[in-house]
């Protein structure tokens, strides 16, 4: 997860220089920056439509080999859809960069990921395939190690490889809050895990002073691991609630905390308060 300010990700590329740019964020102006956005636009597509392709196969492989509904695997590229636009639309903080990268490519894995996961939500998994949830949602958290280091040791770094890694991770961490409370795993409480960073930034349109940076820090990476990784294994058939439960309160409570402590920071820093 990106260490970045939950509601203030760096800006996606540079503030736009006419009418027009502000209407379509892939238009330029002049020859060099056209052509830079336009490879750009042809790599994140060709990406978008390869991790396209890939979750389609995984859909048709599941209905076909593991008898799962045919119905999730539309919701899950129906989703992909949705998330591919988003993509699509924030691609221009890329630049300079003209190529979507590896670090992304992993970032895009993951996210797809997360959609097929989100598809089986309120769907009835065949017997025996209740096992199925945890080791992919396990994979998809194993990918979050690589994609942020891949940025920086390739230079593939960018505003909006920070913003793609930011909300692939809260997204996740929804998903895997409604696959535990879908699957009888845990109490509806555990979806305040999955809704707070939604509500940070619902809380920043109300006050100005929530949307500003705030400094990397590694407990706020921590808070978001630990709460991901407890939510997986809370998903393993056969954890007893007795462990579970407890394990996931007190997940949830770290990131509470981390929130609150961010909060409070904000706070301290707000320029309206200085005289």
């Amino acid at each position: 997860m990106t260490e970045h300010s939950y509601s203030s990700p760096p800006p996606l590329g540079q503030a736009p220089s006419s009418r027009i740019a502000l209407l379509c964020p892939w238009s330029g102006e002049g020859p060099d920056p056209t052509r830079a956005r336009h490879r750009l636009l042809r790599s994140g597509l060709l990406s978008l439509a390869a991790a396209g392709l890939l979750l389609g196969l995984l859909g048709l492989w599941s209905s076909w080999a593991l008898g799962l509904a045919p119905a999730i695997a539309v919701r899950a590229l129906l989703l992909y859809a949705g998330l591919a636009l988003l993509v699509l639309f924030g691609l221009p903080g890329h630049l300079p960069l003209t190529r979507f990268g590896p670090a992304n490519a992993i970032t895009l894995l993951r996210a797809a990921v997360a959609c097929w996961l989100a598809a089986l939500i309120g769907q009835d998994l065949p017997p025996g395939l209740a096992w199925l949830p945890a080791p992919v949602a396990g994979f998809a958290l194993l990918l979050d190690g690589f994609d942020g280091w891949a940025a920086r040791r390739g230079g593939w770094a960018s505003a909006f490889g920070a913003r793609f890694d930011l909300e692939s991770d809260a997204f996740f961490l929804a998903v895997l809050a409604g696959l535990a409370v879908d699957q009888d795993r845990l109490g509806p409480w555990i979806l305040l895990a999955g809704a707070l960073r939604y509500l940070f930034v619902a809380a920043g349109r109300l006050g100005p002073w929530l949307r500003r940076p705030l400094a990397p820090c590694w407990s706020r990476k921590a808070a978001y691991v630990l709460t991901a990784g407890v939510l997986v294994g809370c998903l393993v058939p056969g954890v007893p609630a007795a462990v579970a439960e407890p394990a996931a309160a007190g997940a949830l409570a770290l990131l509470v905390a981390s929130f609150l402590r961010d909060v409070a920071t904000l706070r301290r820093t707000d320029p309206g308060d200085r005289p």
